[in-house]
């Protein structure tokens, strides 16, 4: 018959593996939980290709302007007779050569974040593999509140603000420059263009109006009325005579 005092023992570091790992379970849930919107290792991995994608951006509007200086200035040294600025021009082309040299630091940085991104990739793979094996289900399930706790009562430094602070936000996200601008102004924010309401059936055209109906006969024993005699014509105008000087004097004597 075992021992007691060795059930107790071997209970108790039983439960001591459940409690370790019901931990493990929390823990993989807080950092990957199944069907969660907010994926941290898909987060991880968009920041870092964005990091990528802005370098390279950067790095290639950086070495196209540097390139188009060094065109001006080799067509302006054939022209500058004068001995010091054709010297001082000359030295544009060694100038713009170093800054060829320092803009490979975006291939070597290119490098490094590939390589964290690959590790990332590995550590995701590992979490799914545990998840599968604990069962998706069960994972999903945990209580787990992974968004970091705000304390209540401590006073508001710089650290509390920097918490709100996510950095630049992802292509296709954050707030367009039209929604900022109407936040600066204090005015709504304009609403996104919505398609055209459908246009309501034409009603059908008014059927032709009827002919007017003829006028009623005369009725029988009544005299017709006689038409109105016409007007009579005007008479003639008098034709106006023009005076003479003599009796231009008349009207004055």
């Amino acid at each position: 018959m075992p021992d007691p005092s060795d059930l107790l023992i071997l209970r108790r570091e039983v439960m001591g593996l459940f409690e370790h790992i019901q931990k493990m379970r929390r823990e993989i849930a807080s950092i990957h939980r199944p069907g969660a919107t907010n994926d941290r290792f898909s987060a991880m991995s968009d920041e870092l290709d964005a990091i990528v994608e802005s370098t390279e951006t950067a790095t290639n509007t950086i070495m196209e302007a540097a390139e188009t200086l060094d065109m001006i200035t080799s067509g302006l040294a054939s022209t500058v007779a004068d001995e010091e600025a054709a010297r001082k021009l000359g030295q544009v082309p060694d100038l713009v050569g170093q800054i060829f040299e320092a803009c490979s630091f975006q291939d070597i940085t290119g490098q490094r974040i590939t390589k964290v991104v690959n590790s990332l990739q590995f550590i995701e793979s590992q979490v799914h593999k545990l998840i599968t094996m604990w069962g998706p289900e069960q994972i999903a399930e945990e209580n787990v509140d992974d968004t970091p706790a705000m304390p209540a009562t401590a006073p508001t430094t710089k650290d509390d603000y920097d918490s709100f602070l996510h950095g630049p936000a992802l292509n296709g996200q954050g707030a367009t420059q039209a929604e900022i601008d109407a936040m600066l102004a204090g005015t709504p924010a304009p609403a996104t263009a919505s398609p055209p309401p459908s246009q309501p059936p034409s009603a059908p055209p008014p059927p032709p109006a009827s002919e007017p109906a003829p006028p009623p006969p005369p009725a029988k024993g009544v005299a017709k009325s006689r038409p109105a005699p016409p007007p009579p014509a005007p008479k003639p105008l008098t034709p106006i005579v023009p005076l003479g000087q003599a009796d231009i004097d008349k009207l004055f004597d």
